[in-house]
């Protein structure tokens, strides 16, 4: 809240000790009434002559004030609070215990502690020896580092002994607590997305098994429906069966009525047949017992009819008694099947009573599954409905997610954008206020009530606009700081040149005041004889020396072109010449910049603003921060004529090709320059040809082209001049696409008899070498006397790796990189060999190496008592 606090009046450009002394007097003021620090036993005056401990005392009361006092935890603030909050951090870790910010933090295990609390991927704190305190401190340091963004403000050794200042100890601690409440939102983001996975997962089981019991009883449904499609199928062949044999009796029933019929007329025939027999045998008896003795002739006469009659009555009775015998059986089988039927029908009740049953049953059951089956879906729906809203959090939580990494991602480049212009703002802090123009004050105040009710895109978008506007005003400074140093009449050079007028040349004194280059008759003339004005279109060139036809000297002309209009200039010595080319290339390349900047909305970097204003620039170092065509245009113009300039840097800009050909053109105008450094940009070998030739190699002393583009093409064109270099002290080619061939070109080169290069260090890391590169490598090792040999992640086998170390068996090698390459077993204990006869070669770096197995070739290795593993990472084949 004391930003939004205005200062008094104070002197932006202090040139006096008593200015100085009233400006402290008012920071100290709003430090003591408006933050509330006490201020005991320092004045501005102490802080003006420069007394360092009462200064590092007002700076440690303001950090108190401004970072520890406003440290909450557990009920306790500041110091305490900040004492509890990393005692409840390593709450549970073994041999850490927090009692005080002098004694508890010395052997390291507290700050490693703290570092795998915040990101346990960043430390394996239970390897961690507690008596190995050095590596500990160093360990919690760098991780701290690297992996939570802490700088590293304490020294090991003072840790160690105990000798490190509290305050000092204190203030490394909150900026720990200040890291963790920054991170406080994405860890909530992590675990709540951890929750909503877990829960997730467990339904997504829960669903898995609902559908295999779903699935289950859907199949136990089709069963029954299939035994109920059974039964009602075997009822119905029952039925119709039944049916049938209802017939069937019915039919035998009706035989058995009409033959009963048929048996009982029999029956009566017969009765009747033996009826009239016996009324026959009666009337002959009383015939034949006549007087007159015809009795017995009459009985021969009608005997064998009488005879035959009886032999028919006997026979009809014997048929009529076989007859009935037969009906009588075939009565007793109809009467038996009558019966069997009707069991076989009461069986067939009985069964079909008990399938009826059965039925009704299943029928039951069916109800019953099926009443089930609705509920589990049912209950399948909800979840489904749950797993829904699920995935809608989880969809949200991503989107968040995205949001707030796109958020991150947005105030990195907010940061940076910032940082660069807080970096410009610093460097021109002295143009911030030019009289006669009115710039509104920051307000954080106004900045944070516009932003609060505006959505993150829309924050981004404001902070963005407010930014450009910034970059405007910070074009616009720069703008009116040329226009005050023209209306100041600031002196930018001064001299005698020989000016052709339209008839002769003429004598006359120059001065270039900012943008005008005024002449006059002599030094000593008020009025101005003339004047052109210097412009971002002009152009100065440099022409061949001429004699003076009277004097016979050397004249060095310069042609300076305005518009349409060219004038024409000699000076006396080549000096002089060069002095003028240089400041009014230099001038008139910034003023084209500064215009195409204000034309096109690009901030203007400040870094080149100060070496274009610069009367002398002996080294350019140009890093992290993309450079625009029009940078590199301004710079290739610029530096003409800069003959001091001995060292040009431009590393990780993102300098292609098309750039890169521009400022090719001014490095060949710059014949003293010994070191050149464009690692970490876009350059290929297309540029090869341009670039060599523009090397002066005699006075080349150190080269980086790492990581970038370049391949053998390059390479076999800078090793044809490297014959010239004698003064080559290093040359770091890491992170190409050289192969054999461009390194037998560039052994071939360094290994000539013309060739006198000393280098110390041989860099190829990351390039395409491979076995026949290391092969070609090796006439190197008989002349160069190399410290270190860094060939990691040059697909290199076991044949190369043999090779190389039978080669540097004496050589004076201290350290090799040969990881991330294709080195197994074999080649790791050549190396171990090689280490064990070479005394002077203390360290090898193997990791990466996936075919590096623990075996028992390479477990010679470890059983070696004369190594160390300083660093050793073992994983699973």
């Amino acid at each position: 809240k004391f930003h939004t606090k205005k200062l008094s009046r104070w002197s932006r450009k202090p040139a006096l000790r008593v200015h100085k002394i009233e400006n402290l007097s008012i920071a100290l003021k709003f430090v003591q009434g408006e933050l509330g620090v006490r201020l005991v036993g320092i004045g501005p005056e102490d802080i003006a002559d420069g007394k360092l401990k009462l200064s590092l005392g007002l700076l440690w009361s303001l950090f108190v004030k401004l970072r520890i006092d406003t440290i909450s935890e557990s009920g306790h603030t500041a110091l305490d609070g900040l004492l509890s909050w990393v005692k409840n951090m390593t709450e549970g870790y073994e041999n850490v215990e927090i009692n005080n910010f002098k004694d508890s933090f010395n052997d390291g295990m507290a700050f490693a502690a703290l570092v795998h609390a915040m990101n346990p991927d960043a430390i394996d704190f239970n390897s961690l020896d507690p008596k190995d305190v050095e590596h500990n401190l160093n360990h919690a340091f760098e991780m701290a580092e690297k992996k939570l963004g802490i700088p590293r403000l304490l020294e090991v050794e003072d840790v160690m002994n105990g000798s490190v200042d509290e305050r000092a100890m204190i203030l490394y601690n909150s900026l720990f607590f200040h890291a963790w409440n920054a991170d406080a939102e994405k860890r909530e983001i992590r675990k709540e997305k951890e929750s909503v996975a877990a829960q997730l997962e467990r339904i997504g089981k829960e669903n898995s098994d609902l559908k295999t019991e779903n699935a289950e009883l859907r199949q136990a449904v089709d069963d029954k429906d299939a035994r109920i499609a059974a039964l009602e199928a075997e009822v119905a062949f029952l039925r119709k069966a039944n049916h049938e044999g209802n017939e069937l009796r019915k039919a035998l029933e009706e035989k058995i009525r009409i033959l009963q019929g048929l048996l009982d007329a029999n029956e009566a025939a017969i009765r009747a047949a033996d009826g009239a027999g016996a009324g026959d045998r009666a009337g002959a008896g009383a015939d034949g017992s006549g007087a007159d003795g015809s009795g017995a002739s009459g009985s021969d006469a009608d005997g064998s009819d009488a005879a035959g009659s009886g032999s028919r009555g006997v026979g009809g009775s014997s048929v009529g008694s076989s007859s009935g015998s037969d009906l009588d059986n075939l009565l007793a089988d109809l009467e038996n099947e009558r019966d069997g039927l009707l069991s076989d029908q009461e069986a067939k009740d009985r069964y079909l009573s008990e399938l009826e049953a059965r039925r009704i049953r299943l029928n039951e059951n069916m109800e019953s599954l099926r009443k089930q089956v609705e509920a589990e879906i049912k209950k399948r729906k909800e979840q489904e409905t749950i797993i829904s809203e699920l995935r809608e959090a989880l969809k949200a939580m991503k989107s968040k997610e995205i949001v707030h990494t796109q958020a991150r991602i947005g105030l990195d480049v907010l940061k940076s954008n910032l940082e660069e212009h807080l970096e410009d703002l610093y460097r021109w802090r002295e143009l911030n206020r030019v009289e006669g123009d009115d710039f509104t004050e920051f307000d954080l105040a106004e900045v944070v009530e516009d932003l609060s009710n505006k959505s993150f895109e829309e924050q981004l978008t404001n902070l963005d606009g407010r930014l450009q506007d910034e970059n405007r005003t910070l074009a616009r400074v720069l703008k009116l700081q040329e226009d005050k140093e023209y209306l100041e009449d600031s002196i930018l050079q001064a001299g005698w040149l020989v000016m052709k007028g339209r008839k002769d040349w003429r004598r006359r004194w120059f001065i270039l005041t900012d943008n005008r280059l005024t002449f006059f008759e002599d030094e000593s003339c008020e009025k101005e004889s003339g004047s052109v004005e210097i412009t971002g279109d002009c152009a100065v060139v440099r022409q061949m020396a001429v004699t003076d036809e009277e004097t016979n000297k050397k004249l060095w002309p310069l042609k300076v072109t305005v518009s349409d209009k060219k004038l024409f200039l000699r000076a006396e010595t080549k000096k002089e010449r060069h002095s003028w080319f240089s400041v009014l290339s230099s001038k008139i390349s910034l003023l084209k910049y500064l215009k195409t900047c204000e034309e096109s909305g690009e901030r203007p970097d400040t870094r080149l603003v100060g070496v274009l204003k610069a009367n002398s620039v002996p080294s350019i170092y140009f890093a992290n921060r993309d450079v625009s065509p029009s940078f590199v245009s301004a710079l290739s113009k610029g530096i003409l004529g800069r003959d001091e300039l001995d060292e040009l840097a431009i590393v990780n800009s993102s300098l292609d090709d098309t750039n890169f050909s521009e400022l090719i053109g001014a490095i060949a105008k710059l014949p003293h320059l010994k070191r050149f450094n464009f690692s970490k940009n876009k350059i290929s070998s297309s540029t090869t040809e341009a670039f060599v030739g523009a090397i002066t190699f005699k006075t080349l002393e150190d080269f980086d082209v790492s990581n970038n583009q370049l391949d053998d093409e390059f390479l076999c064109a800078f090793a044809a001049q490297l014959n010239e270099s004698a003064n080559l002290n290093s040359l770091i080619l890491d992170g190409n696409q050289f192969s054999a061939a461009g390194v037998k070109a560039l052994t071939d080169a360094l290994t000539s008899e013309q060739s006198s290069s000393a280098l110390p260090e041989l860099c190829f890391n990351n390039n395409k070498l491979g076995d026949d590169g290391v092969q070609a490598l090796l006439p190197l090792f008989s002349k160069f006397s190399f410290k270190k040999i860094h060939l990691a992640g040059n697909g290199i086998s076991d044949s190369g790796v043999v090779a190389l170390a039978d080669a540097l068996k004496s050589s004076p090698v201290e350290e090799l990189n040969f990881s991330h390459n294709n080195i197994t077993s074999k080649g790791a204990s050549a190396l171990g060999e090689l280490m064990k006869s070479n005394t002077r070669l203390h360290s090898i770096v193997l990791s990466g190496n996936k075919g590096l197995l623990v075996d028992k070739e390479s477990s010679n290795l470890f059983t070696a008592s004369e190594f160390v593993f300083a660093d050793l990472t073992l994983s699973r084949a």
